[in-house]
């Protein structure tokens, strides 16, 4: 009887490790089809690496290169890095093969112009060989990280910590963060369907905000009846949506203002920039390198469709949007008789339909792959 009970426990035991083995090549299978496909939109799941661990992933493969460029910005530039689908990646793979040019990626999604400064401070101070460095100004919401400061009166210390993109902290969470077929399945089912974690981003978010800037509960929520249901649901349902919901419920005004300069501390978030891009202007001259500014234009300059997007989600837009931000135009004029390289990408993206993701100000795939070409042809015919 004993030994007819052993037997059957062996044969539980070898079914359940057949079973978890064919799980785990499903799994496996499924991880690989949905990273190299575009079923759905993966970004807000890739894994970053911290400024550190980059600096030393460069310092070993590329080191030696002195055609490296390096690349500076938000998460609009972070955008699946190491990916297929990220723009430098793209460009990449041309400009190596031809001219045996290096993009490395040193965009951090939430970073700011205060932070792209210690970035380049920090990479000077490093063994990687570069010449050019391209900045990547966001005009969507570069700007306001000055006003928040300002108004909250900051320091400039308080500003920008090189902490912040050199965190190793190991937890359950951030590992599975890395399988994007997990990640599917939390947002696009476990999240909208059976509402585990759901709306908890978008109410975070919105606390957030409404303390600092002292925004009335009542207001938010005939804010939010206003909005479409589709809408709500998705940025509920959704991490990085839920941010641009928040933001549109307690502070749909700055949308408008933005391209105007801000209509509260205006004079103080003028300077602020100013001394700023000096300092990286003067950076730039100190460290002997060849800069170049981008500016990624906010897709409610670009054209009527995303114009409605913003309207449906409650900025007080209107006709007059000018296709040049304030402070875009701020920087250019005070750059216009230095070395630095400035570039609009407005009339890159003008007219440009579905380049985004849905209910989001990054862009997608096919958004991606229009800036690879401006890039590429850019670096061939000005930096090359």
């Amino acid at each position: 009887m004993k030994m007819f009970l052993n037997i059957k426990l062996s044969k539980i035991f070898i079914n359940l490790l057949i079973f978890l083995f064919f799980t785990l090549c499903s799994f496996l299978v499924c991880e690989i089809i949905i990273r190299n496909t575009l079923i759905f939109e993966k970004f807000g799941f890739q894994s970053p690496l911290s400024l550190k661990e980059r600096i030393e992933k460069h310092t070993k493969l590329d080191q030696f290169n002195n055609k490296n460029i390096i690349i500076i910005g938000d998460s609009n530039v972070e955008y699946m890095r190491g990916s297929k689908h990220n723009f430098l990646e793209i460009a990449e793979k041309s400009l190596e093969n031809n001219f045996n040019i290096k993009l490395l990626n040193f965009g951090f999604g939430g970073a700011g112009i205060k932070d792209y400064i210690l970035i380049f401070k920090k990479l000077n101070q490093e063994e990687i060989q570069f010449k050019d460095v391209f900045f990547f100004i966001d005009n969507h919401n570069d700007y306001f990280d000055y006003y928040y400061y300002i108004k909250n009166d900051l320091t400039g210390s308080e500003m920008s910590d090189e902490k912040v993109f050199d965190k190793l902290d190991f937890s359950i969470k951030k590992f599975l963060k890395k399988s994007v077929f997990i990640n599917a399945i939390y947002r696009n089912i476990l999240k909208r369907y059976f509402k585990i974690g759901y709306g908890k981003s978008l109410d975070n978010n919105i606390n957030h905000l409404k303390k600092i800037f002292n925004v009335d509960e009542n207001l938010i929520r005939k804010r939010l009846e206003k909005i479409p249901q589709n809408y709500v649901k998705l940025s509920k349902a959704d991490i990085i949506s839920s941010w641009w919901l928040s933001f549109a419920l307690t502070l749909p005004e700055m949308k408008l203002l933005d391209h105007f300069g801000y209509k509260e501390k205006k004079e103080e978030v003028s300077i602020a920039i100013a001394n700023d891009i000096n300092t990286i202007n003067s950076m730039c001259g100190q460290f002997n390198k060849n800069c170049h500014l981008f500016f990624l234009p906010d897709q409610v300059t670009l054209n009527k469709k995303y114009h409605k997007l913003y309207e449906s989600l409650n900025f007080e837009l209107n006709d007059n949007m000018s296709s040049i931000n304030y402070h875009e135009k701020l920087i250019a004029d005070l750059l216009k008789n230095e070395k630095i390289k400035v570039n609009s990408l407005f009339l890159t993206f003008l007219d440009k339909n579905d380049i985004y993701i849905d209910l989001d100000t990054h862009l997608n795939f096919y958004g991606n792959k229009i800036l690879s070409k401006y890039i590429e042809n850019y670096i061939i015919n000005s930096v090359h």
